[in-house]
């Protein structure tokens, strides 16, 4: 039974944007998934945490889970390829799917008082 006077979060992470902040900040760093989900249990119990991403590294994929955050996959359409020779570029569908399951979980879970949103992307 969930009492009245506790806090319950919802934590979503959109991953690419994330790992792509971290990165260009941070000299090639990875996001610390562990100190990320310590900073939102600051707002109450955790009762869903995810992150979106196309998951194309496993490692990732693996340090989010043994986080206790569920990775989903969110595919990245790609549309052009880089001038340069890089990859191509694109637009990952993380933004989308984490705002509609923010928006699902507003009426499936009436019990969550806080939603933590992490992202590196500037449109959020």
């Amino acid at each position: 039974m969930l009492r009245d006077e506790e806090n319950y979060v919802a934590l979503f992470i959109d991953w690419d944007n994330l790992a792509i902040s971290t990165a260009a900040d941070f000299g090639g760093a990875t996001p610390d998934v562990r100190a990320i989900v310590k900073v939102a249990q600051r707002h109450g119990t955790i009762l869903l945490a995810r992150a979106y991403a196309e998951w194309q590294v496993p490692s990732d994929r693996l340090a989010v889970y043994r986080s206790g955050v569920d990775p989903i996959y969110a595919p990245t359409f790609r549309f052009e390829p880089d001038p340069v020779g890089g990859p191509s570029r694109g637009k990952s569908l993380a933004d989308p799917c984490m705002v509609a399951d923010c928006i699902d979980m507003l009426h499936l879970m009436p019990a969550v008082t806080h939603y933590v949103l992490v992202s590196g992307d500037k449109d959020l």
